[in-house]
């Protein structure tokens, strides 16, 4: 839809195409090109499509441009309440919603690197069908213009405008800009309270108990967030807590709708006598559970959990984990191979603030997960991490490790090459074994 609108914003003559300069996209964002503009995108808000274009024409106050593209985008994009709303705002930012307690319009503009021009996005959610009489009439699901998501959304586009008014008025390149974003600068972006106190492993009994099976890839994990008092918990690590918040309803646009929120509390004697954690479906009748955790939506039930460790602030690790570590990992590392020769599991943390990895989950990327191995920056707070890629795009997530334990049951206390890390929800793991004589 959004394609398609922009073509006939720019054979009506009232846009302009935006700059030449190749733009620098929000973190969590994907820039997708039309003919002559661009729009932003996400996987984890499939109903949300935003179109970017620029307003050069001299002949017309900042104000008198915002008018127009409020009277153009009502007719091409279904909302013609926007028409008559009214504005908020001043030249350094104004803003626009269309009627009714769901917006499906929202338009947001900033002044242009070029003087007198109007850089512009028209937000459309396409869960919400404009009417008339009563302004915006929700679909499925939307979110709240006023909430966290919606709110988030709007510093993405203020911070992505302010980018590219650098670029544009100064002349600074891409890569010049790239240079100044790293990995601990944008995990500034993840507010404290999104950043997890436990990382929970969940198992059935009866199952083994070796981290040196791919098997346990796809055992579940829950987060557990906020005070013991009145935490919440939730069993999917793969979303981005830089836009979305564990409480929050705006967190049913992540990427599982199942994504099922529960209630926590660990008091202080459990937690010194070793117990596990007491958790509960939301509800206040609902009963405290140690012994059996009902996973999801009527899933099975898992009676046994283990807390990844954390990593401590801005750690920087000499780690590699893998079954090709001593060969193929190292090669890769030392530019002998390129990093497409690395298996799945493949994770290397490096004391420079580099990483490798054969694979890695997020929400925000395409098919929810990299195409193949990655490598760029990385950056550690207790069981949150910010990866920075050579491609430049942002991945916001969740992380813990676990220490390796033999066939005996004796258990290693450091971080070692034998320890299991997940990462949104995936496990590198060297499969390490004796028999297999990789545990060296």
């Amino acid at each position: 839809m959004i394609r398609a609108l922009l073509s006939i914003c720019l054979a009506a003559g009232l846009l302009a195409a935006p700059a030449a300069a190749e733009e620098i996209p929000p973190h969590g964002w994907s820039i997708r090109y039309s003919s002559n503009s661009f729009y932003l995108t996400r996987p984890d808000l499939p109903n949300i499509e935003i179109a970017v274009v620029d307003d050069i024409r001299p002949d017309l106050t900042q104000a008198e441009k915002f008018e127009r593209l409020k009277t153009f985008f009502a007719e091409r994009a279904r909302c013609p309440s926007l028409a008559k709303a009214k504005t908020q705002g001043g030249f350094a930012g104004m803003v626009a919603d269309s009627k009714g307690p769901d917006v499906r319009c929202h338009l947001f503009a900033m002044g242009h690197w070029q003087e007198g021009a109007l850089q512009a996005a028209l937000v459309v959610n396409n869960a919400v069908e404009e009417n008339e009489l009563l302004g915006g009439v929700g679909e499925g699901k939307r979110i709240v213009r006023q909430g966290h998501v919606g709110k988030a959304i709007d510093e993405d586009l203020r911070q992505f405008f302010s980018m590219r008014y650098e670029m544009g008025s100064k002349g600074v390149s891409p890569a010049e800009v790239r240079q100044r974003l790293t990995a601990e600068g944008y995990a500034g972006l993840v507010p404290d309270t999104h950043k997890p106190q436990y990382m929970l492993r969940l198992k059935r009994r009866g199952s083994g108990d070796r981290i040196d099976s791919i098997l346990y890839e796809d055992l579940p994990s829950m987060v557990l967030f906020g005070d013991p008092a009145g935490g919440q918990g939730v069993p999917c690590v793969d979303w981005d807590p830089s836009l979305f918040q564990p409480a929050d309803t705006g967190f049913d646009f992540g990427p599982r709708d199942n994504c099922r929120r529960w209630q926590w509390r660990w008091p202080d004697e459990d937690k010194a006598k070793g117990k596990r954690p007491q958790i509960r479906d939301q509800g206040a009748h609902k009963p405290w559970l140690r012994d059996f955790i009902p996973f999801a939506y009527g899933g099975p039930r898992m009676d046994i959990v283990e807390a990844y460790k954390p990593f401590a602030k801005g750690a920087r690790l000499d780690l590699v984990i893998g079954i090709q570590r001593k060969t193929v990992i190292r090669d890769v590392i030392e530019g002998r191979r390129p990093a497409s020769a690395l298996e799945p599991n493949a994770l290397a943390l490096r004391g420079d603030g580099r990483f490798f990895a054969g694979l890695v989950r997020s929400a925000t990327l395409e098919g929810g997960q990299t195409d193949g191995p990655v490598q760029g920056q990385y950056y550690l707070d207790g069981h949150s991490i910010t990866l920075l890629l050579d491609s430049g795009r942002v991945i916001h997530g969740f992380i813990g490790w676990l220490p390796y334990t033999d066939a005996q049951g004796k258990t290693e206390q450091a971080l070692t090459h034998r320890s299991a890390v997940n990462l949104n929800g995936h496990l590198h793991s060297g499969w390490c074994t004796i028999q297999a004589g990789n545990c060296d």
